[in-house]
């Protein structure tokens, strides 16, 4: 291809406030003899939520038909270039494009990419040509969060013990050892750019062995109004952690130390349409590979 395209963000990580500007620039590599003529070159910002009802609750055919159209959050459109030539090599054509602040009008929430609601922000440039010529066209996402909160939310500690009573099934409860699990998580408000800390001890097991104990991170999306009672959500897991592999000695007090995934996790959120939440499971398994597990919910927060 003679010409190409590119789209370079001043910030290498692509991480924007609203309110913000984003600069950069439209790379155009023209690698002909000549000149390049074309018809000017758009850019254009774009925000989208998309919620997807997931095929599991409502089945496949109606997952399709029902699900709603993606709802535009955000559409902006600049000129970067005039309609004109370009010279052979490299042009650099500078941008700059104003992140709007969030209203209730038009909110912007922040980037997040679940199995069942995305919502994402990217810049589109186009540089139209002949009529006979296909324009170019090239497209790059950025991610938006909020800015920190001035106000630490108040840290509350989840403390969890786990035992052959947690498991409610009284025939898998006979199979089990004699154990307890105890820990806990310093505070269920966590902030997204700090490590998610705790500690879990295993106080006694009797009558078997434990294989592995993990922490899974588990993100809830409701589609639909969650002031309903019937519309369903969708639970999946982002990321999980071995924090012990193989029997553990007793007594002994493990610290948590885990550090939040960001293209997977935002702010706890909930809206008139959707609603975004996570909970983290303990979960201990032993060498016959029965499972035992306790979840509790969590608040991220930035």
């Amino acid at each position: 291809m003679a010409t190409s395209m590119d789209i370079i963000l001043k910030r290498p990580n692509k991480v924007y406030h609203p309110g913000e500007t984003l600069y950069g620039a439209v790379l155009v590599s023209n690698t002909s003899k000549g000149d390049v003529k074309h018809e000017g070159v758009m850019l254009q910002l774009d925000g989208l939520l998309s919620v997807q009802l997931s095929p599991r609750t409502q089945g496949l055919i109606d997952t399709f038909v029902n699900s709603p159209k993606p709802t535009v959050l955000q559409s902006e459109m600049v000129e970067v270039c005039k309609p004109g030539r370009l010279p052979p090599g490299q042009s650099e054509l500078a941008f700059e494009v104003p992140l709007p602040l969030s209203t209730p009008k038009k909110p912007i929430y922040e980037t997040f990419h679940g199995n069942c609601i995305n919502i994402h922000y990217s810049l589109r440039a186009t540089m139209k040509r002949s009529l006979l010529t296909k324009p170019l066209v090239q497209m790059i996402e950025f991610i938006v969060e909020h800015k920190p909160a001035d106000a630490t939310p108040p840290s509350t500690a989840r403390e969890f013990t786990l035992s052959p009573n947690s498991v409610s099934n009284a025939g898998e409860r006979a199979r089990l050892p004699q154990f307890s699990v105890t820990g806990h998580i310093d505070t269920h408000n966590c902030s997204l750019s700090r490590p998610l800390t705790g500690q879990v001890c295993v106080e006694r097991c009797n009558g078997g062995v434990i294989s592995s104990i993990e922490l899974q991170l588990h993100r809830l999306e409701t589609c639909g109004s969650p002031a309903h009672f019937n519309t369903p959500t969708e639970v999946s897991e982002v990321q999980g952690w071995q924090v012990c592999d193989g029997d553990v000695q007793r007594g002994l007090i493990i610290p948590l130390c885990l550090p939040l995934p960001r293209a997977f996790t935002c702010a706890t959120h909930t809206a008139d349409n959707f609603a975004i939440g996570f909970q983290v499971s303990l979960v201990v398994m032993f060498d016959n590979d029965h499972i035992v597990t306790e979840s509790f919910p969590l608040v991220l927060t930035r």
